[in-house]
């Protein structure tokens, strides 16, 4: 299966981060799916710097072939405390002819989470590696003007 990697950042200020419980409602909505929520008990971290542990929330849309897997990172001032959430990583999951149903999950999410001031920056941000990776499986499977505006996205 071919998969790509999509970034998208949490807002700066962290007042405005999102509950676990709300990203994950709107990646079910996003998808038309049930998701499942996977939260670890521990952060790592220490007191002077902060606490960091990882949310994983995973589904699959029931009406194409796409698999989606995100990974939340969670940031706390105490080993124990309240959980802020900030950056998602998307890794999605489908058959390379599954172009267009990719492109369309990812364009999905990038509306759910927008909402909640998250920004897509699958193409602008230090992921070259797999912004391209994209943009060549847009171009195999005759998506020609979809590269093309990808590749002006990455060049901004």
């Amino acid at each position: 299966m071919a998969y790509w990697r999509l970034i998208f950042r949490g807002p700066g200020d962290p007042s405005r981060w999102s509950s676990l419980t709300d990203i994950a409602s709107l990646v079910a909505k996003a998808i038309g799916a049930p998701v499942e929520t996977y939260e670890v008990e521990t952060l790592e971290g220490n007191p002077h710097d902060a606490y960091v542990g990882r949310a994983t929330i995973t589904g699959k849309r029931p009406d194409a072939a796409v698999r989606v897997a995100i990974e939340v990172m969670q940031y706390s001032a105490y080993s124990t405390g309240a959980r802020q959430n900030s950056d998602i990583f998307v890794e999605l999951q489908a058959l390379p002819a599954e172009f267009a149903a990719k492109l369309e999950t990812w364009h999905r999410l990038r509306d759910a989470l927008a909402p909640i001031h998250y920004v897509d920056e699958t193409l602008t941000s230090c992921n070259e590696e797999h912004s391209s990776r994209i943009v060549d499986e847009a171009e195999r499977f005759g998506h020609t003007e979809t590269a093309a505006r990808l590749r002006r996205e990455m060049a901004d």
